[in-house]
């Protein structure tokens, strides 16, 4: 799929989303638990404390669709076009390379990374309401073996737009 088509297939994401207030993080701090429940009491005392830490959803994503496509950003990142074709991107980070894709699903929008350390995905769907967005994280932790996947689903609402101020 290309052009406006594409762009209207993925409308509906387009703008804010932030984060549902007074979710709860058990959900996601169990699934690293479980994750763990394998290793050595002090390997989890060492990577327990970096997961829940490293795993905390972001505040907030913006979604920019337009005639090109759709970016993402999260956080205070601006958005980055994906390509949802499936293609493969590289860059570096602050954590070393990254490679990333990104597919448009039927009913979703997936994004996958990998780096030397860990792999994972992304899958953003939007509730029938429209106003709702949940995003289904899978991570692979792959620098310590007997690691399982940690899964857990955020809740985001759509933000309201800001009004222009009377002239």
């Amino acid at each position: 799929m290309a052009g406006p088509a594409h762009s209207q297939d993925l409308a509906p994401f387009d703008g804010g989303w932030h984060r549902v207030a007074n979710q709860s993080d058990e959900p996601r701090l169990q699934s690293i638990d479980a994750a763990l429940a394998e290793l050595s009491w002090v390997t989890r005392t060492m990577a327990s404390p970096i997961l829940r830490r490293t795993t905390v959803p972001p505040e907030r994503y913006v979604f920019r669709v337009d005639e090109s496509g759709i970016a993402l950003g999260e956080r205070d990142r601006p958005p980055r076009p994906l390509r949802t074709d499936g293609g493969e991107r590289r860059f570096d980070s602050d954590n070393g390379p990254v490679t990333t894709s990104s597919r448009h699903l039927s009913d979703a929008i997936e994004t996958r990374w990998q780096t030397d350390q860990a792999h994972g995905s992304n899958t953003f769907r939007l509730e029938d309401d429209g106003a709702t967005l949940v995003v289904e994280t899978v991570l692979q932790i792959t620098a310590i073996s007997g690691i399982e996947p940690i899964r857990y689903e955020t809740r985001f609402e759509r933000t309201p737009a800001v009004s222009s101020p009377p002239q």
